[in-house]
């Protein structure tokens, strides 16, 4: 019994590596689309002030936006987006985006 780590400590130390291991399960990302790549079917997801990350869409990948099925070229900059993708991947396996809306919270013209 003395080798054995309590689950509690396991824990912590399982959450602790998790922000700097990668693992083969999904991880998702939401945040704004700063850039649309068509040409290179790439989308750019604001992580921050110094910090983007560009994901590959594939053709196989399923897109809504306001939970209605639609294609890589309705996505637009600005829109939010949940992305989600297996963890150490750039390519994604769903995006769901929500338009922006003027007055709403998050939209242009709110106070």
């Amino acid at each position: 019994m003395k080798n054995r780590i309590p689950s509690a400590l396991l824990a912590l130390s399982l959450l602790a590596g998790a922000a700097t291991t990668s693992f083969a399960g999904p991880a998702m990302v939401m945040n704004q689309i700063e850039k649309i790549n068509e040409k290179n079917q790439t989308i750019t997801i604001y992580m921050g002030p110094s910090k983007s990350v560009t994901y590959t869409v594939p053709e196989k990948a399923k897109i809504t936006i306001n939970g209605q099925p639609a294609e890589f070229k309705d996505l637009k900059p600005q829109m939010k987006a949940f992305v989600n993708h297996k963890s150490g991947s750039e390519s994604v396996d769903s995006i769901n985006a929500q338009k922006l809306i003027k007055g709403k919270l998050g939209g242009k013209g709110h106070h």
